[in-house]
């Protein structure tokens, strides 16, 4: 499926932004795929989760990129499923209690690691379907391991068939270019003064939560949501680019995402 924005550069067919599936790259397009519900088994789980995330239970985190991990001797990607049988029980053995994975929200450049993300509602299709990588999720819970994800919510990739410009103006980036494009990395900058900006990105992460039972969300780039202003680094140089209003709504953003603390509710 693809959506052709009105305006868009060259006529170009969009993806969609709250597609549950992609296209391999080189292909763009989203994919419909069934809605019926994955038969979880890791109800025993969920319930001692709590107990899991007190602050005083320990945490021990094997961080890894699925398509670099291990592959086939032809090079090519092990498969959610394949990953499952090897990964998992590999890092269970080794005494960790979760493992966090590099970002699998589909992303067309393999160069970003999934950090130039397109498909928020996506896990990447590089390694399988949707249900594939819930049956990862829910094997890692049945060997008593949590999965945290990786998750971009600050800027996002410039290919032309996902959110840039998406109705053929400045949608979900900031309005200008100069302000929009970030400095360090060429990727666009959310524009968090739009409700509905805010609102696409905390669907993303109820998303995750809900629809494959992950554990935890790691987000990146994490000065950008940062309550801290500082001199030096990332909102120095973009000081002038993103303007104080945008970093202002970032703060806002992460404090109603949870990702911060008010000073004020201590």
């Amino acid at each position: 499926m693809a959506q052709r924005a009105p305006g868009s550069p060259c006529g170009v067919d969009k993806a969609d932004p709250v597609g549950r599936a992609m296209e391999v790259r080189p292909g763009t397009a989203s994919r419909v795929v069934a809605g019926d519900p994955y038969p979880w088994t890791d109800r025993t789980w969920l319930e001692g989760r709590r107990q899991r995330s007190a602050p005083a239970a320990p945490v021990s985190i094997y961080e890894v990129h699925l398509g670099s991990w291990r592959r086939h001797a032809d090079g090519s990607w092990l498969g959610y499923r394949a990953l499952a049988r090897e990964l998992l029980p590999h890092a269970a053995d080794l005494g960790f209690t979760h493992v966090e994975l590099l970002p699998v929200t589909e992303h067309p450049y393999d160069a970003s690691w999934g950090y130039q993300t397109l498909g928020y509602f996506a896990p990447t299709s590089r390694y399988g379907t949707p249900d594939d990588f819930a049956y990862f999720v829910d094997k890692a819970h049945r060997l008593g391991l949590g999965v945290v994800l990786d998750w971009v919510p600050g800027h996002f990739g410039p290919d032309l068939h996902g959110l840039r410009t998406f109705d053929g103006a400045p949608l979900y980036e900031m309005g200008e270019e100069t302000r929009a494009v970030h400095p360090d990395w060429g990727t666009l900058v959310f524009d968090f003064g739009r409700p509905e900006v805010v609102s696409f990105l905390l669907s993303s992460a109820r998303y995750w939560i809900e629809r494959y039972h992950v554990d935890g969300l790691r987000v990146d780039a994490v000065v950008s949501v940062s309550v801290k202003v500082r001199v030096e680094g990332y909102l120095a140089r973009a000081k002038a680019k993103l303007g104080l209003h945008n970093r202002r709504e970032i703060v806002r953003f992460a404090l109603e995402a949870g990702l911060l603390r008010d000073e004020g509710e201590r």
